[in-house]
């Protein structure tokens, strides 16, 4: 996951170094659609990204899920 500091006028638009933000361990899951490969939380602080497959069950264990519940009500906010 990288990130860009862009900078602009209406007539100009300038774009900056990218910069690693966190290795994610992106899976590919052999899709030939374009799609996104990871989803975004509606506040933009977190991702949603396949994982790679061969994790030791350490590592697994120690990574959270989050399960929301009634989600369909904040669609209606």
């Amino acid at each position: 996951m990288l990130a860009v500091d862009v900078n602009g006028t209406a007539s100009v638009f300038v774009a900056g170094s990218p910069k690693e933000l966190f290795d994610s361990g992106y899976l590919n899951l052999g899709h030939t659609a374009p799609y996104l490969p990871f989803a975004v939380s509606a506040d933009g602080q977190r991702f949603l990204i396949p994982r790679a497959e061969g994790l030791s069950t350490a590592d697994a264990i120690s990574s959270p899920i989050a399960v929301v519940l009634n989600w369909d009500a904040g669609l209606k906010k």
